[in-house]
């Protein structure tokens, strides 16, 4: 099957970022191994050899080994990795920017957990990335029945997943959502997240604000968003402790 070469360096450049192999020879045979390929130089012998001095044009490929390689990019074809490529509608390229994300803490002492979000395009698709006190989080955006989606993962395996109401808004100034994971006691957790649209995306840190101190801010945004996440039972969901995993662990 002939092959966009516009195409061919994107795949490259996503295989490059999921397994943090260069882009060389002995990379590219890395990424070949971590894929599953029989032949562990065919991404520099059949592709990147070709396509590195080019811009434009096809290539013909053999099908089976670019399913193989849309797979490991979680994708369920080729084809279907193809038509996500560029695939960025207006309202989702008007979320780019920089924001906060706010969640309540599901800590004894009231608290808002403060982290800076920057959502940007890249190879034709919407990215969320999120930096944690300690992690830093990742995942692509999906808009789908008014709503935002994004499953966000660390190198590490820790995940989040975030849902945000967008309606037919474009580049909107805030969003409310939901978000589920896991604690850092590894127990299963959730609750309402709020997203902020932030000037100048430089200089966001990682913050955690008491919330008897915000309702005292003289900025008006910190006491709206102390009276927003005042109450635990309406921001924090926890389930209850699970010992013999039984209907007994409900008692």
């Amino acid at each position: 099957m002939q092959i966009p070469v516009k195409t061919l360096h994107a795949v490259i450049d996503m295989l490059a970022e999921k397994t943090d192999c260069s882009r060389d020879f002995s990379g590219l045979r890395m990424m070949c191994e971590l894929i599953g390929l029989q032949n562990s130089d065919y991404l520099y012998m059949k592709i990147y050899r070709l396509i590195k001095s080019r811009t434009d044009g096809t290539i013909g490929l053999n099908p089976y080994n670019l399913n193989e390689i849309a797979k490991y990019l979680n994708y369920k074809s080729f084809r279907q990795l193809e038509l996500s490529l560029g695939n960025v509608t207006p309202q989702a390229k008007s979320l780019a920017g920089s924001y906060y994300c706010y969640v309540r803490a599901n800590l004894p002492k009231p608290a808002v957990l403060k982290s800076p979000v920057h959502i940007v395009e890249r190879d034709g698709r919407m990215w969320f990335e999120l930096k944690g006190p300690r992690i830093q989080y990742k995942g692509e955006i999906a808009i789908r029945d008014g709503c935002m989606f994004v499953l966000m993962s660390s190198k590490a395996g820790k995940e989040f997943h975030h849902v945000y109401k967008v309606g037919t808004t474009e580049t909107p100034m805030l969003l409310q959502g939901v978000f589920s994971g896991v604690s850092t006691a590894f127990d299963p957790i959730g609750g309402r997240t709020v997203l902020m649209r932030q000037d100048d995306g430089s200089k966001l840190k990682n913050e955690m604000q008491a919330l008897s101190k915000l309702k005292l801010s003289k900025v008006e945004s910190d006491r709206v968003l102390a009276k927003y996440f005042l109450k635990s039972d309406n921001n924090n969901v926890v389930p209850g402790r699970s010992s013999g995993f039984s209907i007994d662990d409900l008692s």
